[in-house]
């Protein structure tokens, strides 16, 4: 057991090397809280509808629905279950090379609300680059 032997000075400058590090790992943890609060605040207020999805389309995550749709409802379900099928084959072929090869695409899509109201949107697709 070396910390027996250990003098008062070298215990007391242990001390402050851990409080130092507590402070720089308290430090650290704080600033991704700070940028995961603007990020969380951006995506609350922006009025485009933001979306991570799968390679199969399953929507893992959005920041708002349309009225009439619930945030709860369509997460794990497919982008197609909300897009006209003439655009399946565009939206799967966009997906597949965002996927692929790390570009972005777009296209527009339309959409049949439950009033019967067709609806159409500019879909940009991009990767969620991670590290």
């Amino acid at each position: 057991m070396r910390d027996n032997k250990k003098t008062k000075a070298e215990l007391l400058q242990e001390v402050k090397t851990l409080r130092r590090r507590v402070a720089t790992l308290t430090k650290e943890e704080t600033a991704p809280r700070l940028s995961d609060q603007k990020w969380y605040s951006l995506l609350k207020n922006t009025p485009d509808i933001v979306m991570i999805v799968d390679r199969d389309g399953t929507i893992r995550f959005i920041n708002h629905t349309e009225p009439g749709l619930k945030q709860k409802e369509t997460i794990g379900k497919k982008v197609y279950d909300y897009i006209q099928p003439e655009h399946y084959d565009t939206m799967k072929k966009d997906l597949e090379k965002v996927f692929l090869t790390g570009h972005s695409a777009s296209h527009e899509i339309s959409r049949m609300k439950r009033k019967g109201e067709l609806s159409w949107y500019q879909a940009e697709l991009g990767p969620v680059k991670q590290d």
